[in-house]
């Protein structure tokens, strides 16, 4: 394209794209550096360092390239002025640095004059870093500003949540200064390269709008002057063959006549088969009413020209999503009017969108959940008391028909029923209460038959009302493990559910849940094994690894976290789980726990 395009002329990449060259000039003149010494085109290969030479001569890109000639600007936010002023002496002797005590003031600051970067703790008053990370996202101005978070939290998780809120990078304290500059320094070259490929690309697309017009100008004005034509032809064909976007042309029967290499690529087809394709070929059925009727409002003249997002049918018979732009370029006397149609493929920034309209889906349920849970602490709050006065009634009522006469055994033993299930009604209340309650866990000796019944009682009327049958194996004789109960019951209590829901559609006589245990060995260790087995739909080997990615669920209405928050339990308790499809119908959770010494 560079030596095309009239605004391009020239013999390099540098006189096409300066901005940008200026940027990358150093690793290019280092790369063919390195080419210069293990390639046999060595001369070629200096030939071209020594003309990039008289536009780049310096390693250090921000002191010779700076956007402007300005310093780039970090905002820094810490609320430990230690930390603050620490940070601040790295960073400046080659920038600008702004420090501010808490997320609120960093957040106005970069609201009122936005900086190139933001570099910002995680803990903070007023608003924490990760408040500051979602105030900065949420608005235009600073939407597209790199932000780095500093945090002493090294776990998987911290990063995972700072990653997920749309963090550019996040650096565990304590870093080193040269893991800092360098990490700072690559986040503000590429915010610097892709601020000068937008520039470039505004420019390009500018170009293709002008040089557009200027075709169907010269196509009414210009037909006497075959030379003005061949001229304006052929900047348009250098536009046409090179454009970023996809280009077509469209005949007043809705034939495509040509179809640029992009707009080949994006659908799919060849040059020559796209000469046997209409437009409403490649339009989705529910769209081609719409779209026949904007071509006629377009030849009829009752429209210039319009922009839509569309979607297209690629070859393959899967869906493009593009912006789409559609002009007539106007007939002569020799030659029928004809559509020019520029696709810019949007494809993945839709799916982008859907996944993050997804997530808000996801999110928004958990707030659900955890109000859920707040209520059921609530409700088992007053529940317990009326079954604690069943409980002494009952016990009172046992002991009066003990000293009196003539009450038989019958109604000694309906009295103590009474007291038995209030009394396993108060447990299974009192379960409820811890794991809807956000405390820290305390490991304690554990013994998982207790956890089994505790989790069946829990789960009974479930099991009822699914008519499935239990089956406890657990072996008597298990030893004890160290671990929290009350996150040990929602594992099993979400391993058993989701073996319940596993079976909701196999036949009432398949409906069998087995729960297992016996004594195991972990890295060569006494350890405690329990399986959970199902006869349900089961899942294919491939599905194996997936079953345990966050947000990965195949229940209609499944958040896909439980099996990934049960495998973090187990893991923290130094143990495993995992799942492998049964030999017959369903499928096996197997956990594996160190038994206490």
């Amino acid at each position: 394209m560079g030596d095309k395009h009239p605004k391009f002329i020239g013999p390099s990449a540098r006189e096409c794209f300066p901005e940008i060259w200026r940027i990358i000039g150093p690793y290019i003149e280092e790369a063919l550096r390195w080419l210069a010494d293990a390639s046999e085109e060595a001369g070629l290969a200096k030939a071209v360092v020594l003309s990039s030479q008289t536009i780049v001569e310096s390693e250090d890109m921000f002191a010779h390239h700076p956007a402007a000639g300005s310093t780039p600007r970090i905002l820094l936010a810490a609320a430990d002025a230690e930390m603050r002023q620490y940070v601040q002496r790295l960073l400046t002797s080659r920038y600008e640095v702004e420090p501010v005590g808490d997320g609120q003031a960093a957040l106005a600051a970069a609201y009122e004059n936005p900086p190139d970067l933001v570099l910002t703790d995680v803990m903070m008053p007023r608003l924490d870093g990760l408040g500051l990370l979602r105030g900065l996202r949420s608005d235009s101005r600073t939407r597209a500003i790199p932000v780095i978070i500093l945090s002493a939290r090294a776990g998987e998780e911290a990063q995972v949540e700072g990653l997920e809120a749309g963090v550019d990078d996040y650096l565990i304290k304590p870093f080193s200064a040269r893991e800092l500059l360098a990490r700072v320094q690559n986040l503000l070259m590429v915010k610097r390269m892709r601020d000068a490929l937008q520039r470039e690309l505004a420019t390009h697309d500018e170009d293709l709008s002008q040089l557009t017009q200027e075709l169907i100008t010269s196509r009414q004005t210009l037909q006497r002057s075959a030379e003005a034509q061949q001229r304006s032809e052929r900047r348009w064909r250098a536009v046409y063959e090179n454009s970023a976007v996809g280009i077509g042309l469209i005949d007043m029967s809705g034939n495509f006549l040509a179809a640029n290499p992009v707009l080949q690529r994006m659908l799919g087809y060849t040059e020559e088969e796209f000469r046997n394709i209409a437009l409403m070929q490649i339009t989705p059925k529910e769209d081609r009413e719409t779209t026949r009727l904007r071509v006629v409002q377009l030849l009829g003249g009752r429209l210039s020209e319009y922009h839509v997002e569309q979607r297209y049918v690629r070859r393959d018979g899967s869906i493009v999503w593009a912006n789409t732009s559609v002009s007539v370029i106007p007939g002569s006397a020799a030659e029928e009017p004809i559509l020019v149609k520029v696709i810019e493929d949007i494809t993945e920034r839709k799916r982008g969108e859907d996944r993050l309209l997804n997530t808000q889906a996801e999110l928004a349920h958990a707030t659900r959940v955890a109000m859920i849970g707040e209520l059921t602490a609530s409700i088992a709050h007053e529940i317990n008391q009326p079954l604690g006065a069943i409980v002494n009634n009952g016990e009172v009522c046992l002991r009066l028909v003990a000293d009196a006469v003539g009450f038989g055994d019958e109604m000694r033993e309906a009295l103590s029923d009474i007291v038995n299930d209030a009394n396993r009604a108060s447990a299974i209340v009192a379960t409820l209460r811890a794991l809807a309650k956000r405390a820290t866990p305390a490991k304690t000796l554990m013994h998982f038959n207790d956890v089994v019944n505790d989790v069946l009682a829990l789960a009974h009327r479930e099991l009822v009302q699914r008519q499935i049958k239990v089956r406890s194996r657990v072996a008597e004789d298990l030893p004890a493990v160290l671990a929290d109960r009350v996150q040990f019951h929602q594992v099993l209590l979400n391993l058993v559910m989701n073996a319940i829901d596993a079976m909701t559609t196999v036949e009432e006589k398949d409906r069998i849940l087995t729960i297992w245990g016996h004594p195991d060995k972990l890295k060569g260790k006494p350890a405690v094994l329990i399986g959970v087995q199902d006869l349900g739909k089961g899942f294919g080997a491939e599905d194996v690894d997936l079953l345990f990615e966050p947000f990965y669920t195949t229940k209609p209405r499944g958040m896909g976290m439980g099996l990934r928050i049960s495998r973090s339990i187990v893991e923290a308790h130094g143990g495993r789980l995992w799942a492998k499809p049964n030999i017959g119908p369903g499928a096996t959770f197997l956990c594996v726990l160190p038994a206490d010494a």
